[in-house]
């Protein structure tokens, strides 16, 4: 069923090349490979992916067992991004999460053994109660492993990909605010990535 909604799909793109691929939407590492292995097909015979510079797994930390990462070296994942949210036990089971600070610090290992070096992770802020500064002092304290990361301020659909600054004002987060994670993050060695908006079709029209 999935390959016919890919094939009914292949006009959109209007017959230009993928340079991204991303496998998101909740728990698509529940996918074995067998199951990549046919949407890479399809998408090669479809639309051509050769040109693909970075193809991205979106992942849950608790399904990257060491024989689920080794069969991704199979295949043409290039990025993995992972939903660890904190890196706190008492966090972790507020937010109900299947995965401990252990399997998560572990899944990163993982990814790094395996050739994966490109690796992204999910961390949230604004839990009942919490401040900007008990929150980089967790971050501090409970994720001694990972010396660099890039912090990507992002937005759900109905915000979109914005500059940090001018999504802050939408989700109600102060300049401010932003600009002192910026910082304090910056002076601890990490580096906050804010994507540039990715162009439509429609913009493709008007630059055209």
């Amino acid at each position: 069923r999935q390959m016919c909604i890919v094939d009914r799909r292949q006009e959109y793109i209007g017959g230009e090349p993928l340079d991204t691929i991303y496998f998101g939407g909740g728990t698509p590492s529940q996918l074995q490979q067998a199951d990549f292995e046919r949407i890479f097909e399809a998408a090669d015979r479809l639309f051509g992916t050769s040109s693909c510079t970075e193809i991205t797994l979106e992942a849950n930390p608790d399904d990257m067992t060491p024989e689920y990462v080794a069969s991704l070296r199979d295949l043409p994942f290039n990025r993995i991004s992972m939903g660890v949210q904190s890196f706190k036990e008492k966090d972790l089971r507020f937010l109900n999460r299947r995965h401990d600070r252990e399997q998560a610090l572990r899944a990163v290992g993982l990814c790094k053994e395996n050739g994966i070096q490109n690796i992204s992770i999910d961390l949230i802020y604004g839990l009942p109660g919490q401040t900007l500064e008990g929150w980089q002092k967790k971050y501090k304290r409970h994720s001694p492993k990972l010396q660099r990361i890039q912090i990507l301020l992002n937005s759900d659909e109905h915000t979109g990909r914005r500059p940090a600054t001018e999504l802050g004002a939408v989700l109600g987060v102060s300049t401010r605010t932003v600009e002192r994670v910026r910082r304090q993050f910056c002076e601890q060695g990490l580096t906050m990535f804010e994507p540039k908006p990715r162009k439509t079709r429609a913009d493709k029209k008007i630059d055209g």
